[in-house]
């Protein structure tokens, strides 16, 4: 596959093998693509579990050959109970309402936090 012919955003997943122009040779995922900076950043996987990532630049790619497609190895989200979101943002704005009567108007971070200490004692 011809590099001017290669859009990121449509491989990622994909087991690409890229070429440079200095010789190197890169295998693994298509983890990441940055278009401002205009680098890839390739996922190479050990056998102990962990892996190697390189960040290349892609005015130094020659060549790049999409392999395979990784198969979809990404579980389903699971459900939110909406319930329990309400509770806990109930719980939060409660906990604001309680605590707002101590945050000092026009006072400096020193001021506040020596009040915020006194009042736990």
């Amino acid at each position: 596959m011809v590099k001017n012919s290669f859009d990121p955003s449509l491989y990622f997943g994909h087991t690409i093998i890229i070429k440079t122009c200095d010789g190197h040779t890169f295998e693994g995922e298509l983890y990441c693509y940055d278009p401002c900076s205009d680098f890839i950043i390739i996922k190479e996987d050990n056998k102990n579990g962990t892996a190697n990532f390189y960040i290349i630049r892609t005015n130094i790619i020659v060549d790049i050959e999409s392999k395979r497609r990784l198969k979809n190895s990404y579980t389903t989200l699971p459900t939110i109970d909406k319930s329990v979101v309400e509770k806990i943002e109930r719980k939060a704005l409660d906990n604001f309402e309680k605590n707002k009567s101590r945050i000092g108007i026009g006072v400096t971070q020193e001021a506040q936090e020596l009040f915020d200490f006194i009042w736990k004692t």
